[in-house]
């Protein structure tokens, strides 16, 4: 009788063992284990030429994670974003600080209102006044979903920055009353990401080839990797990963640009007067200059310039 009284007991004490580690996460580093974090998302937004507001309504993120399955939030009052007001550094919060199961995650899918033939919730203002319904295909289905795995630290606050590329999302379906949305979308580590900005001498903007349409058609676009030839938005490479407009600062009478959350590493950028001529549908014959190599280090603005002959 004693001896089967040890056992119990000696039983019950591994048990206890157990039920401690697994309490504990075992000891793990902060991948999985039952530990959590927070995270948060905003959004930014790369130009458009030819609209004044491109609005998008979100109602809800969904997170797919890798030891803990979907995570879905949807929010308390619809998100009604004008994305062209985002440019630059400029950005607009989606979530704050949701607490989540720490660790490796798949993608991010944005929850969207954006039906066909309905300009209340999503839609575009063009430069003439006019306005229409901004159509995301299947958006009330699957949403705008970001293949980027991500990470979420275990006791920290991760902070995630979505780009919303316009120029390459929004199209003109001919034949159709409505503009379509495409996902096409940069997720970015908000510590690991810099920026590119400058001046653009008055000689580029107001060139003879150009249309010197008041900042509509002036961009410097900006591509991954030294040496690269620039090339037009479409489907063939290299492909600007990032582009920025160029405006005239009324107070100094500079020509500005900044293209900001752009990751750490090496890029090309060149200067554009013809950026409202470029369709990223067709392959356009777009002239640039002063295609010039810049490093982007985490944290820091990295200054280029475009001077023109002295």
């Amino acid at each position: 009788m004693m001896r089967v009284f040890k056992l119990m007991a000696y039983a019950i004490f591994a048990l206890s063992i157990a039920f401690l580690l697994a309490a504990c996460g075992g000891g793990g580093g902060g991948s999985s284990g039952g530990g959590t974090g927070q995270v948060s998302f905003a959004i930014t937004d790369s130009p458009v030429s030819d609209a004044q507001n491109v609005v998008v309504s979100f109602d809800g993120m969904e997170l797919q994670s890798s030891s803990s399955g979907r995570i879905t939030f949807m929010f308390n009052e619809v998100k009604q974003i004008d994305l062209l007001q985002l440019q630059g550094n400029e950005f607009d919060s989606l979530l704050n600080d949701a607490t989540v199961p720490s660790g490796q995650y798949q993608w991010v899918r944005l929850s969207v209102l954006a039906e066909q033939g309905n300009d209340q919730d999503s839609y575009i203002i063009l430069n003439n006044g006019s306005r229409f319904s901004l159509y995301v295909p299947s958006g009330d289905q699957s949403g705008l979903k970001i293949n980027t795995p991500f990470f979420v630290e275990q006791d920290g606050s991760t902070f995630y920055t979505i780009d919303f590329d316009l120029h390459k999302s929004v199209n003109d379906p001919q034949g159709f009353p409505d503009y379509r949305l495409r996902p096409t979308l940069r997720l970015m580590k908000n510590d690991q990401v810099g920026s590119i900005s400058g001046t653009v001498d008055p000689e580029f903007v107001m060139a003879a080839n150009c249309a010197n349409t008041g900042g509509q058609d002036d961009a410097v676009y900006v591509y991954s990797g030294f040496n690269i030839m620039p090339d037009d938005t479409d489907a063939i490479e290299p492909d600007p990963i990032a582009t920025a407009n160029v405006k005239l600062d009324p107070m100094d009478g500079m020509y500005k640009y900044t293209a900001g959350f752009i990751e750490q590493g090496d890029y090309t950028v060149a200067f554009t007067c013809q950026f409202a001529s470029d369709n990223p549908e067709v392959d356009d014959m777009i002239e640039f200059v002063m295609p010039t190599n810049a490093t982007v280090i985490a944290g820091q603005a990295t200054i280029v310039n475009f001077v023109g002959v002295q």
